[in-house]
C-alpha cells in the first residue's frame, strides 16, 4: 500500500501557489465533494491509511474505493488511482479478491499503471497470486511499462518530473522559513529574514531557468498531458507558468485554456491561473484562490474576490473543495461570504490602497 502522506502533501503543495508566500493548495484540490472536511480526497485517504495500519483491511478498503470515486478529477495519471491502488490492496487482505481485481483492472487499463516491480513485489496482494486474473494483471502492467519506456515523451518526461521537484523543493523550504518567522523574535528572526530572502532570489533564479525549459518544450510539443509525461510532468508545465510573469502568464493563458478543455489539465488549474492574471490585472478574482497577506500586520485576506457569495458554486464547477474548506485546512482562515462581502472586502480594498 502506498503512504497517504506524500501523496496529500505534494498534492496541497502543488497548489500552494505562491510567489513567496503561499497562496493556494491543489494538484489539485479536485475530488472534493460538496459535503464537508469528512468527504475530502485527503481525509478519506488519510483515514484509509490509520486503518490499513490497524489492520482494518475492510474499512481500509471501503473508504480508498469511496475516494477513487469522487467526482472531479478526470483522465489518468492522477491521485485517484492512488487511491485504487490502496483498495485494491486492502481489499486482498481482507480476503475480497473479486473487489481487488475490481480495482486493479481500473489502475491498469484506465489508469496505465506500469511499475511492474513494484506490484509483483508487493505482498498485500500475495493473496491473489493463484488466481488466473493475477497474470493477466500483471501482462497489464508489464505492457504498460514497455509502451511508456517506448513513448516519444520519455525523455521530456524525465526532464520535467526533475523540474517538478525543484520548483516544490524552493516552496517547501521557503513555507517552512516562513512559519518559523512568525515563531521566533529578536535577532533569531532577523536571521531567518535573511535566509528566507536569499532562498527567494535563489528560486527566483531557478524559476527563469525552469521557464527557459517549459517554453521550449511547449513551442515544440505543445502542452503534455498526464497520459503523455505523467501527472507530475504535466503538472510541472502548469506550475512553472504559474509562478512566471504577468505577460508570460498571458501568453500561454490560451493554451492552458484548449487543454483543460482537452482533458489534458485539470480545470481547476486553469481556474488559478485565471485568478492570479485577474489579480496582476488590477481586476478581481472569481475562483478565491489567492489569499493575500498585509505585510504590516501579517492578517490574511482573501484577494479581491468577485461576487463572494457564489464561489462555492464557481469552485465546485472546476473541482476545487469549498472556501470553507480550503481556507480552513490550509490557512486556519473561517469563511463568511456575507461577511467578506460586507465587511473585509472593504477594510481589504482600504488597506491595499495605502500600499500602491
Amino acid at each position: 500500500m502506498k503512504a497517504a502522506g506524500n501523496t496529500i502533501i505534494l498534492k496541497c503543495f502543488s497548489q500552494m501557489l505562491a510567489g513567496f508566500l503561499i497562496l493556494h493548495c491543489m494538484n489539485s484540490t479536485a475530488g472534493y465533494s460538496q459535503t464537508g472536511n469528512q468527504d475530502t480526497y485527503d481525509a478519506l485517504a488519510q483515514k484509509a491509511y490509520e486503518y490499513y495500519n490497524a489492520k482494518a483491511y475492510r474499512q481500509s478498503a471501503e473508504l480508498n474505493t469511496r475516494a477513487y470515486q469522487l467526482p472531479g478529477e478526470k483522465g489518468t495519471g492522477n491521485h485517484r488511482y492512488d487511491a485504487a491502488y490502496n483498495a485494491a490492496c486492502a481489499w486482498a487482505l481482507a480476503g475480497e479478491a473479486d473487489s481487488a481485481f475490481v480495482l486493479l483492472q481500473e489502475i491498469t487499463v484506465r489508469g496505465k499503471y506500469n511499475d511492474y516491480k513494484s506490484i509483483t513485489s508487493d505482498a498485500d496482494f500475495a493473496s491473489l497470486h493463484k488466481d488466473s486474473r493475477w497474470a493477466t494483471i500483471c501482462n497489464a502492467v508489464k505492457k504498460n511499462q514497455a509502451d511508456k519506456e517506448n513513448n516519444t515523451h520519455a525523455g521530456v518526461a524525465a526532464e520535467l518530473d526533475t523540474l517538478y521537484l525543484k520548483d516544490q523543493q524552493y516552496r517547501f523550504s521557503l513555507m517552512s522559513l516562513q512559519q518559523q518567522m512568525q515563531a521566533a523574535t529578536g535577532d533569531a528572526k532577523d536571521k531567518i529574514k535573511q535566509q528566507f530572502t536569499a532562498l527567494a532570489m535563489q528560486m527566483k533564479e531557478q524559476d527563469s531557468i525552469n521557464l527557459r525549459v517549459v517554453e521550449g518544450i511547449l513551442n515544440r510539443y505543445g502542452w503534455l498531458g498526464a497520459d503523455e509525461v505523467g501527472e507530475n510532468g504535466s503538472q510541472a508545465l502548469f506550475l512553472v507558468i504559474q509562478h512566471a510573469d504577468l505577460a508570460t502568464q498571458q501568453r500561454y493563458l490560451p493554451m492552458i485554456k484548449q487543454a483543460a478543455e482537452n482533458g489534458k489539465t485539470k480545470a481547476a488549474n486553469l481556474a488559478l491561473l485565471e485568478d492570479r492574471i485577474a489579480l496582476r490585472e488590477k481586476r478581481k478574482q472569481v475562483y478565491g484562490s489567492q489569499v493575500w497577506t498585509d505585510p504590516a500586520t501579517g492578517k490574511k485576506y482573501v484577494d479581491m474576490l468577485a461576487n463572494p457569495e457564489n464561489v462555492d458554486q464557481r469552485r465546485q464547477q472546476v473541482g476545487l473543495p469549498p472556501m470553507s474548506v480550503y481556507l480552513g485546512q490550509f490557512f486556519q482562515m473561517q469563511w463568511d461570504a456575507h461577511e467578506y462581502a460586507t465587511k473585509i472586502l472593504p477594510e481589504l480594498e482600504k488597506i491595499k490602497g495605502q500600499y500602491k
